[in-house]
This record gives C-alpha cells, structure tokens and sequence, in this order.
C-alpha cells in the first residue's frame, strides 16, 4: 500500500522533481506488485534512495494514531534498522514525524520490555560526529545564502 500511495502521489505530481528513474522504480513496483512484505519493502527504498540523485526524505503524519498498530511499528523498526546501515546502504537522509505527542511513547511499543532504554528507538541520543568549526567567511556564506533564499 505504500508503494501505491507513493506512485499515486507521483502520478499527481505532488511529490515536485522526482527523477525519472526513482518514478520507474516506482511504477515497476506497483506494476509488478513486487513488494510482498518489508524485506521486499526494504530492498525497494534502498533502490529508490539509491536511484535518487538528491537525498530522499520521509514524511510520516498521524503517528501517534497509526503507533497502536505493530504493522506500522515493524515499518518503523525497519526504517530504524536501515538508518543504523545507511553508511553501507542507501536509506532516506532523514525521517520527520508529524502528529506526535511523545517519541517515547513509541519506544515503549516499538522495544521490549527487556531492550527498555531511556532514549529515542532512533537513537537521537547517541554520539555522533559533526564538524561545527566553521570560519567566519563559512558564516558569511551561509548568511547570505539564507537572505537569498527568503529574499532578505
């Protein structure tokens, strides 16, 4: 169904510039009707994450409503899987939640009692490495950038 919705939402162009050969990965799919479950699921978005020239994100609203449902927690836990993997496999650049009152309320759904931790099932709260050092013709830059971009 998500492949559907996807197609569907190309088909209507309310996803803008979406290149051809992401729309071909996608219209094969749905033609095919060639993902049967979220192993098939998984390979299709890294083959479309992968096609994509630009980085692909997700959006997920009313996740607070859909959390009650262990379909929609194995597809969050695959996506979780994929991000761990995204330095050996393409996966979506970012996955935003809309509709959502409190993450922890779906890591207590999405872990086991035994796996229970206190952060995020996406591990925002891991270490990371991120280069801030940045020099003042580098914040120039981005100023400018950032007054071009809302015409400032």
């Amino acid at each position: 169904m998500i492949c559907k919705i996807l197609y569907d939402a190309i088909c209507y162009d309310e996803v803008p510039s979406v290149e051809t050969p992401v729309k071909n990965i996608v219209y094969e799919v749905v033609q095919n009707n060639s993902v049967e479950d979220l192993f098939s699921l998984s390979a299709m978005i890294s083959e479309l994450c992968g096609a994509a020239k630009r980085p692909v994100v997700l959006m997920i609203d009313e996740v607070d409503q859909a959390g009650g449902h262990k379909v929609f927690l194995d597809f969050l836990g695959m996506i979780r899987s994929k991000y761990l993997k995204r330095t050996t496999r393409p996966v979506f650049r970012s996955v935003i939640f809309a509709g959502v009152y409190d993450i922890k309320n779906l890591r207590q759904r999405i872990r086991k009692d035994e796996e229970y931790q206190y952060n995020s099932p996406w591990n925002i709260a891991a270490d990371f490495c991120v280069d801030m050092s940045f020099t003042t013709s580098d914040i120039a830059g981005m100023l400018r950038a950032y007054a071009a971009d809302k015409n400032a």
